[in-house]
């Protein structure tokens, strides 16, 4: 699987392109209800309260959002890549009234 083409800016494809590298990802997402809402016709206070995980990225890639371009004196480009985040976990707790 190839990545999408790109060029430096004020260039053409048939100037010179090149591709990025392919995105890649894996999130992985848990919850646990703690409090359910019954059934039973009383009123509760809190309906639900639901705990989750949520683990972004999970094999930690490396993944390239866009280039920023750098021009030397002599009018090269050069792409310097603009990385997005690593692995990330993020802990949530909800709750409903």
């Amino acid at each position: 699987m190839d990545g999408l083409i790109t060029t430096a800016p004020g260039r053409t494809r048939y100037d010179g392109y090149f591709r990025t590298p392919p995105y890649k990802r894996v999130d992985l997402g848990l919850a646990y209800g703690i409090i359910m809402s019954e059934t039973d016709g009383r009123r509760r206070a809190v309906r639900s309260l639901w705990a989750g995980i949520d683990l972004f990225n999970l094999f930690d890639i490396t993944n390239v959002s866009n280039y920023y371009w750098v021009t030397d004196v002599n009018s090269i480009s050069y792409a310097v890549p603009n990385y997005m985040t690593r692995r990330q976990i993020n802990l949530r707790l909800t709750l409903d009234f």
